[in-house]
């Protein structure tokens, strides 16, 4: 049971890094975004913008879940 354990402590180790990388990113973009919409709330945008702006974070959330959970899920039933 405990080698079960160390091999899954390991192995969610392993993926770690790649989270901290991603959240970190998250992180520093939502700052980028808090600092601009507090610095300039009377630049009006346009709706290609918006559009744009919203296909982009939906791409990266599309990505994250569809590859990053994708192997969790694999690591996680391996384990079990």
């Amino acid at each position: 049971m405990i080698k079960k354990l160390n091999i899954m402590i390991k192995k969610l180790n392993k993926f770690s890094i790649p989270i901290a990388i991603v959240l970190a990113g998250l992180l520093i973009a939502g700052a980028v975004v808090f600092a601009n919409l507090k610095g300039e709330k009377n630049v009006p945008t346009s709706a290609s913008q918006e559009t744009l702006a919203q296909q982009i974070g939906e791409k990266t959330i599309d990505y994250i879940n569809e590859n990053l959970n994708e192997d969790l899920v694999k690591e996680i039933n391996y384990l079990t």
